[in-house]
């Protein structure tokens, strides 16, 4: 029995696992590290021969299994041995409420749920019908939509990644991703950043998101490079591992990078690093290219992963050319757009990806520019509509995060009795900055309609779970108070 991991194969003979590689068929001994802890393929093996133990585990074709595990080196050890065994894997963050995991797995259609912390399996009674009502919530009118063409495959048996959208614009959808179209999008996303073995990840972000584990674990070992993967909580820990290697390719979020510049007072250096997740801030756009020698700005979304990557932005919104086997397009977007007349000229509208027969809308408003390069203003359901007049958060939040003082900005539509909506804004900053300075400051740079109506000065940004900002989430929450 082989598992393959595109450069790899593990092979299991009775009770002798061993991972060599494909070409040159020569033990490897290093396959992950986690923290300080180095995992041989010995132990990586012996980890996946545990999983195939358990009764509900030893005939995996074509059924489904849900994964609520913390251990990066178990969360690997399933996908490999689910994949490779034809099953299809519902990743779930590993925070995530096991009751609440459970009936995740029985609306996905799941057959069993392995959690820890001591490895274990729970039989899940799959909720058929609701399996297909989920896979339906994927395709709405407007967020991340699919067409008809990949809702069909998603009703097929094909063996597939499924995770559930974050939930920033509604309720959490069910999306399947082919085990073919992720080894696709590695094998284009490491012809585009051109990394070389000698360039292992720091991977700062959780592999039960495919950020971590698509872009972060897999494609390394596809191009035959032992990722390192950061679960301490601990930022000053992720700063020493940064030290040590000064030849990695850091994978973090925004917040994250925001966090350890301000930790290490500006004096942390990257070889790459780069962010996705979140768009960048112009501020900490400008800290990362003083103290990385490449940013790269990687833009993407469940439904189809890893869409563009970006070296060396010149501003927040760029996000570069596509991998090579997406193609992406605008749809016009002018009802939705209408009075927003510089975005209009721009030619923005809804990008839409294709992949074969896949099509995803990604409910992002973005342009192309006359390099062929693609630029993301922001999403098109966080529009605010003042009196007929379109507002992008992006543009008011860069108007804000641009003033001195000023750490992070959020800017959110609310409910007006009279205008519709307005423009309402929250700001972590440090004592010197009031509210009436930032209002007074947008004044300067915004039309009036743009400008806060109400600027609140808060420690904390609020996030979800995944650690993502919704301007949805926050606005319910405010308008619920």
């Amino acid at each position: 029995m082989g598992y393959i991991l595109k450069n790899y194969k593990l092979i299991i003979k009775e009770d002798n696992p061993k991972i060599v590689r494909k070409r040159s068929c020569c033990p490897i001994d290093l396959m992950l590290k986690v923290d300080d802890e180095v995992f041989s393929s010995v132990q990586l093996c012996s980890r996946i021969k545990q999983i195939r133990g358990f009764e509900q585990c030893r005939s995996p074709e074509g059924k489904r299994y849900a994964i609520l595990l913390r251990e990066p080196l178990e969360v690997v050890a399933a996908i490999i041995y689910f994949r490779d065994n034809g099953a299809s894997v519902l990743l779930l963050h590993g925070d995530t409420p096991p009751v609440e995991a459970e009936g995740m797995a029985a609306r996905a259609g799941c057959c069993a749920l392995l959690m820890g912390p001591l490895l274990h399996v729970l039989p899940i009674q799959p909720r058929g019908q609701e399996d297909k009502q989920v896979s339906s919530l994927s395709t709405p009118s407007k967020n991340a939509k699919t067409s008809a063409a990949s809702v069909s495959s998603e009703f097929s048996s094909e063996p597939s990644l499924m995770q559930f959208s974050s939930g920033t614009t509604g309720r959490p959808k069910l999306i399947h991703r082919s085990w073919s179209e992720i080894s696709q999008e590695t094998t284009s996303y490491n012809r585009m950043l051109a990394a070389s073995g000698g360039e292992p990840p720091l991977i700062l972000v959780p592999v039960s998101h495919s950020y971590g584990l698509i872009a972060g674990v897999l494609a390394a070992w596809e191009r035959g490079t032992a990722p390192h993967i950061v679960v301490s909580k601990n930022p000053k820990v992720a700063l020493r591992f940064i030290r040590e290697d000064e030849h990695s390719i850091v994978y973090a979020v925004p917040f994250l990078y925001q966090l350890l510049d301000s930790l290490s007072k500006g004096e942390v250096r990257y070889r790459k690093a780069i962010s996705s997740g979140a768009p960048l801030t112009e501020a900490l756009l400008e800290r990362l290219r003083v103290s990385a020698r490449e940013v790269w700005q990687q833009y993407g979304c469940t439904e189809i992963g890893c869409i563009s990557l970006k070296a060396q932005p010149e501003t927040p919104d760029e996000v570069g050319r596509p991998l090579s086997h997406l193609n992406v397009t605008v749809e016009d977007s002018t009802d939705e757009m209408a009075g927003e007349t510089s975005l209009l000229e721009q030619a923005a509208g809804e990008l839409v990806v294709r992949t074969g027969a896949k099509r995803v809308e990604t409910g992002d408003l973005g342009r192309q520019s006359k390099n062929g390069e693609w630029h993301v203003m922001g999403r098109l359901d966080d529009l605010i509509n003042v009196s007929g007049q379109k507002v992008m958060p992006t543009e008011v939040e860069g108007a804000i995060n641009g003033m001195a003082g000023v750490k992070e900005a959020v800017v959110y539509g609310a409910t007006h009795s009279v205008w519709g909506e307005t423009v309402k804004a929250i700001v972590v900053a440090d004592g010197k900055v009031r509210e009436e300075t930032i209002r007074a400051q947008c004044s300067k740079v915004l039309p009036g309609y743009k400008v806060p109506s109400v600027v609140n000065l808060v420690d904390e940004i609020p996030r979800l779970p995944s650690g993502k900002i919704s301007r949805r989430w926050i606005r319910e929450w405010e308008e619920g108070r």
